[in-house]
């Protein structure tokens, strides 16, 4: 799959472009799209990859295939997947992006994973 063949089927306006790390969240705030494309396989059904915490926490539109089911699951359920296969886009009606940013940012949270964690660590503690 070449994605830059399948943008030529739209009228998208894109750029790719890499950045320094002060500079990813304003990238990422003048974006409309992010993509997360991924080969199916065993080690990215295991992935959780870090580009992907990044679009949703801006509420971008993701476009990804569903190599990595929890992220394209999350995506799914916040409005912001744009699901793509080998021969087709699907850009979807997105939900609102500050609802979504801010509902992604509690589940992607640091301490959203201490939170969960918790018992695990007070658990080794105690030991």
């Amino acid at each position: 799959m070449r994605a830059r063949e399948l943008l030529l089927e739209y009228s998208f306006t894109w750029i790719v472009a890499s950045a320094s790390l002060p500079e990813v969240n304003g990238w990422l705030n003048a974006s409309d799209y992010g993509f997360l494309l991924r080969r199916t396989d065993p080690l990215n059904k295991a992935a959780s990859p870090t580009k992907f915490a990044e679009y949703a926490i801006t509420g971008l539109g993701i476009v990804m295939t569903d190599a990595v089911p929890d992220s394209y699951a999350l995506a799914k359920d916040a409005g912001i997947l744009c699901h793509i296969n080998e021969t087709k886009i699907n850009i979807t009606k997105r939900s609102n992006r500050v609802v979504a940013a801010e509902y992604m940012s509690i589940l992607l949270s640091p301490q959203a994973y201490v939170n969960e964690f918790e018992h695990v660590y007070r658990g080794t503690l105690d030991v």
